[in-house]
């Protein structure tokens, strides 16, 4: 179902915050969720609805978020957000592989990570050009390498911003 490493990193990870991680064979990109209770996602009807939104910093620094919101739960809806940092390597391969899918994944997986439900949304053309033409500005706008990993204190910055500016409800309207 998912890698042990992947597995280790949700382990430690907060109940509803959700990961983004490439899908084997490196064809696509999706969310990886802990949830407290499974039982309400094996509800083929569940709403769930996701949106991708690009924020360029006041300092040129771009912040991809992957919103979340599940509706009808039993305690209610549910919203969340994944982030990548198209600076580093990884997170820009996994921003590329929005360009290309069909379908985006989502894994909501109970508490200890050995049972999950599959919800797979459709991921239209219009989704795709979206994320050419967001690739095509941060290439315009990228002035150095891209990084390896690590920490990286402009995103960070950039990402404070972006939340300060911006609740996940209003995104996600």
């Amino acid at each position: 179902m998912i890698l042990e490493q992947q597995r280790a990193d949700l382990l430690k990870r907060e109940l509803y915050k959700p990961r983004i991680f490439g899908l084997e064979g490196g064809e696509g990109t999706g969310l990886l969720m802990r949830v407290k209770d499974l039982a309400p996602f094996h509800n083929p009807e569940l709403p769930v609805a996701l949106k991708l939104v690009a924020y360029q910093s006041e300092q040129d620094t771009w912040v991809i978020c992957l919103a979340l919101r599940v509706m009808e739960l039993p305690q209610g809806t549910l919203v969340a957000a994944a982030y990548l940092n198209p600076r580093q390597s990884r997170d820009y391969e996994l921003l590329s592989r929005l360009s290309n899918q069909q379908t985006f994944p989502i894994l909501f997986l109970n508490e200890d990570v050995q049972e999950g439900v599959d919800v797979s949304l459709s991921w239209s053309a219009v989704q795709r050009e979206e994320v050419s033409r967001i690739i095509e500005n941060i290439k315009k706008n990228l002035t150095s390498s891209r990084l390896g990993g690590g920490f990286d204190p402009d995103f960070e910055a950039a990402l404070m911003e972006f939340q300060n500016e911006h609740t996940l409800e209003d995104l996600l309207e």
